[in-house]
C-alpha cells in the first residue's frame, strides 16, 4: 500500500480543504460576531476574507492538480476558479459598498447585502461541492 499517491494527496488536501471551509464559515465568523463589538467584528473579517481566499483558493488549485485526471479534479477547479473570482472581483465590490455604507450612502446598505449574500451562496456551493468530492475520493 503506497501512501504518497496523487489520489491520496489528493484526497488529503480535499479534506482540508473542506474542513477550512466549514471551520470558516461555521465556528470563526459567528465566534468573531458574538465576541467582538460589531465594527470590530467587520473590520477583522474583512481583512481576513482576502486571507481565507487566498489560503481556501491555492489548497483548491493543489488538489485540483494532484486529482487532474479524475473528474474530482474538475470540480476542484471550479472551486479554484470560484476562490479567483471572489477574491479579485466580488469583494473588492463587497469592500467598496460596505465603505459608501458606512459613509452614509443608502443605496449602498442594497448593494452590500445582495454581494454578501451572494459571496455567502457561492461559499456554500464550494462547500457542497468540496464535500461530494470528499465523500466521492473516500468511496473509490
Amino acid at each position: 500500500m503506497e501512501f504518497f499517491t496523487f489520489a491520496v494527496v489528493g484526497t488529503f488536501l480535499t479534506a482540508l480543504l473542506l474542513g477550512g471551509m466549514a471551520f470558516y464559515s461555521f465556528v470563526m465568523t459567528p465566534l468573531v460576531f458574538a465576541k467582538m463589538e460589531r465594527q470590530a467584528a467587520g473590520d477583522f473579517l474583512r481583512t481576513s476574507f482576502a486571507v481565507y481566499y487566498k489560503v481556501m483558493g491555492g489548497i483548491s488549485i493543489l488538489a485540483a492538480l494532484a486529482l487532474w485526471q479524475q473528474i474530482e479534479g474538475i470540480a476542484l477547479t471550479v472551486i479554484a476558479v470560484l476562490f479567483v473570482l471572489l477574491l479579485i472581483r466580488l469583494l473588492p465590490a463587497i469592500n467598496r459598498a460596505r465603505t459608501s455604507r458606512q459613509d452614509g450612502d443608502a443605496k449602498a446598505e442594497k448593494r452590500f447585502k445582495f454581494l454578501h449574500r451572494l459571496s455567502v451562496r457561492i461559499n456554500m456551493l464550494q462547500l457542497v461541492i468540496a464535500a461530494v468530492v470528499l465523500v466521492r475520493l473516500a468511496a473509490a
